[in-house]
């Protein structure tokens, strides 16, 4: 082979090296949010540790950008006034291209915190920072917590809440229930009578046998009848013009009417 040739090649294979480098790189993009609103902030500055060293100032907190392979750090931060108010670091590797989304959340870099030199890290430093930042979320966690068990026991007591016993005494029939009394032979009875229903003549016959009058409660006492099915009955004769009933104390007196009474 020529010498020219492989010189020819060998200028190829050099001119393809950067371009195969340019297919490798990564795209990396994301939000900057602030600590306590987790929105995207306008007023933010990331700078990434490439040789030389990249700098970004996102707009409305959206960044991106293009790396090759590698390790990288990512540094964003928020200053008001000259003074670091904000900051945080983000390692990065990269192992091939495609693209890598790198949200960045600011935290809070308190004034009590002095560097000794901008340029040097210090690994304690950082690790107060995060351990107070720890123990405040921490704090806001639990209260959050306890606020929500207090407010689901309320809502379990309302909703299991048992509302008192209230004794109900059944009242029955009594047990030995006085018959009414056999009808006399010589005794007459008003004619219009036997238009009665049976159950209501013996209501009027226990009247009658009563010097034509009884308080409700001993005529319940007295009949095999439930106190509903009285107190039916009576309503019944009262409109049909047998009875008078007349309020005295707790309970009524029943009166049979002077042309029903018995002769």
């Amino acid at each position: 082979m020529k010498p020219i040739t492989i010189i020819f090649w060998i200028a190829i294979i050099l001119a393809s090296m950067p371009l195969a480098g340019a297919d490798s790189t990564a795209t990396i993009h994301g939000v900057v949010y602030e600590w306590d609103t987790f929105e995207p902030t306008d007023n933010a500055y990331i700078e990434i540790n490439t040789t030389p060293t990249q700098s970004i100032v996102p707009q409305y907190g959206i960044y991106s950008l293009e790396l090759p392979p590698g390790n990288y750090q990512i540094t964003a931060t928020s200053y008001k006034e000259n003074k670091l108010e904000y900051s945080t670091e983000v390692p990065l590797t990269i192992t091939d291209n495609g693209t890598y989304v790198i949200d960045l959340l600011l935290m809070p870099v308190y004034s009590d915190i002095v560097e000794s030199d901008e340029n040097e890290k210090h690994p304690t430093t950082q690790a107060g920072t995060i351990s107070i930042v720890f123990y405040l979320l921490l704090a806001i966690i639990l209260m959050v917590a306890i606020e929500k068990i207090t407010s689901n026991t309320k809502k379990d007591k309302k909703r299991h809440y048992i509302e008192p016993e209230i004794e109900i005494t059944e009242y029955s029939a009594p047990e030995h229930v006085e018959e009414v009394p056999p009808e006399d032979e010589n005794m007459t009875y008003p004619e219009d009578m036997k238009d009665l229903p049976s159950d209501l003549q013996k209501i009027v016959k226990m009247l009658q046998s009563n010097d034509d009058r009884m308080t409700q409660k001993d005529l319940r006492s007295k009949i095999d009848y439930s106190e509903g099915k009285v107190s039916m009955m009576l309503n019944d004769l009262e409109k049909k013009g047998w009875v008078d009933k007349r309020k005295e104390g707790r309970g009524n007196i029943i009166f049979l009417k002077d042309k029903h009474k018995r002769k």
